[in-house]
Order: structure tokens, then C-alpha cells, then sequence
């Protein structure tokens, strides 16, 4: 498993708790009267977004789905990810959809936002969480999984050492149990490793003398997870061979209804790369 799929995976675990509060607090927006969008959205290809709600935007006075996606880099094709789950919510739910990407990553956004043709002018939202105060973040009142975000965001000048032992008090004082300060414990040395902290974090944890056993190491229980995966690869081998004959399926479709679409976006769409929608497309021009 790859680094970004580590931290799409801690976002993942903790999103369904943080993600109405990131909305509020990132994007500034009143919301009212909020209940649960649903995140996977079933099609010939299944998508799962990050997180989504249906609410009622108080400044605007209009009831719509707030779609959430977060990135640790920058998506070569970002804009028509975003349009894809937007037409895929306009269709299930009837109501104007509003977008949001918050970056993790370090540096800038340099992915574009936008989407400018003849009958059409679609665009999101992105905050560069590095440009945030990480001050945002250690209020008390917040869950302990939006806590550990502190460790991504803008430290103000302050010495990183001091930061990180602010975090993990913080993260000392609201977590319930000893079970629960490890985990997030462990998310945080994760995601510090994005911004180049993981060696500040261990030493601080030592420090604090908040070691954690390696039975309850998320990274553990990744490689035991792996390891099973490959014993019973045999056994999906039919699974996998129904996919590809559904991305197949997806890709002719899509080159029979959009003909003057590039490979790199049909792609996109359809879950896999290039150079296979080049082969299909070579195949239906015979």
C-alpha cells in the first residue's frame, strides 16, 4: 500500500465525524437541517465520495448537496472527476450540488477548478490546508480525529516541536480511552510523515512517554490485511475478470456517445487507463 492510500485511508475511518465541521469551519458556511447524502453512488461504475450531506445553506437560503473530496496531491484531471460526481448527484437527488476540495498536500493547488465550454461552466472549491492556522484545529470542542489535522496545516512561525506536543496534549485530553490515543497516535505520525514532522512526532511521543503497542499499529494490521488479500487472489481472479468486462462495457459506451472525447478523459471516467480505451477505441475503428 502507497503512502497516498495510507492517509486516504485515515481520512476515510474519520471523515463520517469531521466532515460536516470541516465544511462549516473551512468554507464558511451556515448549514441547517442536515442529514445524510449517501456516499457511494451506484452505477454501471461505482464511485464513493469522500463525504456529502444534504443541507440547507443558510446565506443562501436553498436546500443542496455539499460534496466534500479530500486530495494529498494534485489530481491531473481533477475538474472532471468533480462533474462526474456532480451530474451523479444532480441525478439522484434533484438539487443543486456544491463542491469543495481540501488539499492536504504541501505547496500550492496548481490542478484547476474549473470547467469553461460552450454549454457549460462548472467549478469548485479548494482550501490548501497548509494556508490554514493550525489554531483551528486544537479547540477543545472538536472531535479528536479532526485534532490530529492540525499536524497538516499552517504552524504560524512557531517551532514545529512545540506544535506537535500541543497536538498530541490535546489529543491526550480528549481521547476516551488508551485504545483510542493510540489510534489517533498513530494517524498522526502518519499524515506528519506528508509535511516531513515524523521524526519530530516519535521524539515528542517519547518525551510524553506515549508509546503504543505494535499490535494496535495501524501499519501492522495493513501488511496482515495485504497478506490475506494475496492468499485468496486466486479466488477473486473471476471477480477481476467481471470488472474489466464492465470498464470494457463503460469505455465502448462512452466512445459511442462522445466520440471527440480524448482517451485521457474517458479514462478518467471509466476507472482505467489511456492507453486500454486507445486499444477499445482502435478495435470499434476496425
Amino acid at each position: 500500500m502507497n503512502q497516498h492510500q495510507d492517509y486516504d485511508k485515515i481520512f476515510k475511518e474519520n471523515v463520517e465525524k469531521i466532515g460536516l465541521s470541516l465544511l462549516k469551519k473551512l468554507f464558511n458556511l451556515q448549514l441547517e437541517d442536515v442529514e445524510k447524502a449517501n456516499a457511494t453512488l451506484p452505477r454501471t461504475l461505482e464511485r464513493r465520495a469522500d463525504y456529502a450531506c444534504i443541507a440547507t445553506d443558510v446565506q443562501k437560503q436553498i436546500r443542496m448537496v455539499k460534496h466534500m473530496e479530500i486530495q494529498a496531491k494534485v489530481h491531473d484531471f481533477m475538474e472532471g472527476r468533480m462533474l462526474f460526481y456532480y451530474a451523479l448527484y444532480f441525478e439522484l437527488y434533484h438539487l443543486p450540488v456544491k463542491q469543495y476540495v481540501i488539499y492536504i498536500g504541501n505547496g500550492k493547488w496548481t490542478g484547476k477548478t474549473k470547467i469553461e465550454h460552450e454549454n457549460l461552466n462548472f467549478s469548485f472549491e479548494v482550501i490548501v490546508l497548509n494556508e490554514i492556522d493550525y489554531n483551528l484545529f486544537l479547540d477543545s470542542n472538536n472531535e479528536p480525529e479532526e485534532i490530529i489535522l492540525a499536524v497538516l496545516a499552517d504552524f504560524k512561525g512557531e517551532k514545529s516541536a512545540q506544535v506537535i506536543k500541543k497536538i498530541l496534549n490535546a489529543l491526550k485530553n480528549k481521547a476516551k480511552n488508551k485504545r483510542k490515543l493510540q489510534k489517533l497516535v498513530l494517524q498522526l505520525e502518519m499524515l506528519s510523515n506528508i509535511r516531513k514532522l515524523q521524526p519530530i512526532v516519535i521524539k515528542q511521543l517519547e518525551d510524553m512517554s506515549l508509546n503504543y503497542d505494535i499490535q494496535t499499529d495501524l501499519r501492522y494490521l495493513q501488511g496482515k490485511e495485504e497478506g490475506i488479500e494475496k492468499g485468496i487472489e486466486k479466488g477473486i481472479e473471476k471477480g477481476r475478470e467481471l470488472v474489466s468486462k464492465a470498464v470494457h462495457q463503460v469505455v465502448v459506451t462512452l466512445l459511442s456517445k462522445f466520440p471527440n472525447w480524448d482517451d485521457a478523459e474517458i479514462a478518467e471516467i471509466a476507472n482505467t487507463t489511456a492507453e486500454n480505451v486507445a486499444t477499445i477505441r482502435a478495435e470499434r475503428n476496425k
